[in-house]
């Protein structure tokens, strides 16, 4: 699993494979996978930390290339974890 992106009321899941959608918010899916290295870049779009290949200040890039934006008000969130996920160990 790649990452989760909002649009409108439903969820997509982005896999290495196919595209999911389901009805829900991404709220509700942050709480069951935060556990897992998720996070939460933008109010659209909550992400696999290990499927990331590079930050940037504004954006990060995906295993398959995608560029996503990091939200201004979750720009130092985002660093922190990545700071503490890289002293972990990926």
């Amino acid at each position: 699993m790649l990452y989760f992106e909002a649009v409108g009321r439903q969820v997509k899941i982005i896999t290495t494979k196919t595209d999911i959608n389901f009805y829900g918010s991404l709220e509700e899916v942050f709480r069951e996978v935060e556990k897992y290295r998720f996070l939460y870049i933008h109010k659209s779009y909550l992400v696999n930390y290990s499927h990331i290949i590079a930050f940037g200040h504004k954006e990060l890039t995906m295993s398959n290339g995608v560029i996503l934006p990091i939200s201004q008000q979750r720009r130092r969130e985002v660093l922190e974890l990545q700071i503490k996920y890289e002293k972990e160990g990926k």
